[in-house]
């Protein structure tokens, strides 16, 4: 290692007050974009680069693998070897390796830092990111914590599209993605796309980078910021884990321009960046119920579910001609009961869906008020008020059991005559009230109840009558 050191060392604490600074000077011209290397991944459960590295060299090792440059190989120099011990590893059949990789990254979540990082990368002017990775974890923290959709340039192709004046969350993948055949033997790394170096060079030009858990391994990105000249580029701060990490790739790169700062850990740092900016994500953890990001979930998924409702609403009111297609997003709990029932046209059948339906799902109110439908349709009344009470017992404010209820009870009243058939109709008056005081927009149950009420005027006479008309 050249002990000759051409920057300047500074602490954690002082970079942050630099990113704090940059915010209450409001300093348009002065942006950061994120390095990311494997360290970065760490904590968020994907292996290091020198942890694959000894892995490969092991397996290698217990296979009587020879070669001059292998026996160079030391713990300390391991991760120096990566593309090298990759290539010589899955020599055989290169696809083991995209597997390999895929079943590690299958489980990753992103962690705390990653967390906080799509916080700065979404609202932040800070929003690139350049990486040698080929995980999610970035995109993935993006979209899980923030309302941001970043653009992400996984493959050379795609690099013509990288503008710098972009505000949106940024993502540039260097190696490529994991599902685009990502570079990781020598021959693939030793030279940076051509295209990469047309996208990088505004980059560079406009941002200063913060380099984070990259070696600086690779020959390709390494090499082009090596050649890129130090006068045309912003400072780079470079931090580690400790001094040890800065080998003489990285001792030549760096400048009197240039920063060295030791940090614990990616995820350490990240958080003394949130302890800056104070974004929200962290509020209300203990009352996870209330967190924003719940919060959100619970709007998704309730949304989700009315339209599902209104699906269903629309197949039993014979408003989709092929109940057939709604299988896919119908099939199994409540849901897919009623989708079996509706389309089972045997009633013995249908009767047994409903009562199997309801001894797994025994208090689910849509189901017991859907039963008590059917159960009024084949002339079981009484058995049918049982399902309609129980169901509104359960769940108060089911507009639509009230409606459905009322409609049958109404129904029935005209099989009826003189004071049973009086008492039947005052009950069903009282469901239709109940429904549209639950919900006052619905429409149909209005128009429902007026056309009851006319129905039932018919079979009045005098002031009686022409109390029901009005």
């Amino acid at each position: 290692m050249d002990n000759g050191k051409k920057y300047t060392e500074i602490s954690q604490d002082q970079l942050v007050r630099v990113f704090i600074d940059i915010e209450n000077l409001d300093g348009d011209n002065i942006r950061f974009c994120f390095l990311l290397g494997a360290g970065a991944s760490k904590s968020s459960g994907i292996d290091t680069g020198w942890e694959l590295s000894k892995r490969w060299y092991d397996h290698l090792k217990k296979n009587n693998f020879a070669a001059t440059w292998f026996n160079e190989i030391t713990p300390e120099n391991v991760g120096e070897y990566y593309t090298k011990l990759y290539e010589e590893r899955y020599r055989a059949c290169p696809e083991l390796g995209y597997t390999e990789f895929e079943k590690l990254m299958a489980k990753s979540e992103p962690g705390i830092g990653y967390a906080i990082l799509a916080q700065i990368l979404a609202k932040k002017k800070h929003n690139f990111v350049i990486t040698t990775n080929f995980d999610y974890l970035v995109e993935d923290a993006i979209r899980a914590y923030t309302s941001e959709k970043p653009f992400i340039a996984g493959h050379e192709t795609l690099a013509g599209f990288i503008s710098v004046q972009t505000k949106k969350p940024t993502i540039i993948k260097v190696h490529r993605d994991l599902f685009l055949q990502p570079f990781n033997s020598e021959t693939e790394t030793e030279t940076l796309k051509q295209e990469w170096k047309n996208a990088l060079s505004p980059l560079l030009n406009q941002f200063h980078l913060v380099v984070i858990g990259y070696g600086g391994n690779d020959g390709s990105l390494m090499n082009y910021l090596k050649t890129f000249n130090p006068t045309e580029r912003k400072s780079i701060y470079w931090c580690v884990r400790n001094k040890s990490e800065i080998n003489n790739k990285i001792q030549e790169l760096l400048t009197q321009n240039d920063y060295i700062i030791e940090i614990h850990s990616f995820d350490d740092f990240m958080y003394a960046l949130q302890g800056a900016f104070k974004f929200d994500i962290f509020e209300k953890l203990d009352d996870p119920n209330n967190h924003p990001f719940v919060t959100s979930s619970i709007n998704r998924i309730t949304k989700l579910n009315q339209e599902r409702i209104k699906l269903a609403t629309n197949l039993r009111e014979n408003k989709i001609s092929n109940p057939q297609a709604l299988r896919t997003i119908m099939s199994g709990g409540v849901s897919g009961i009623l989708l079996d029932a509706y389309i089972e046209k045997d009633l013995q059948k249908k009767e047994v869906i409903y009562r199997e339906g309801l001894n797994t799902y025994r208090n689910d109110p849509d189901l017991l008020s859907e039963y008590g439908s059917f159960l009024y349709e084949i002339n079981r009344p009484q058995d049918g008020f049982e399902k309609y009470q129980k169901a509104v017992d359960i769940k108060p404010d089911d507009n639509e059991a009230f409606y459905n209820w009322g409609t049958y009870l109404g129904s029935l009243a005209k099989t009826k005559s003189g004071e049973e058939a009086d008492e039947l109709y005052h009950q069903a008056f009282e469901k239709y009230q109940k429904a549209v005081d639950i919900k006052p927009d619905d429409h149909e149950a209005f128009y429902n109840w007026g056309t009851y009420l006319g129905s039932l005027a018919k079979t009045k006479s005098g002031e009686e009558a022409d109390k029901l008309y009005h």
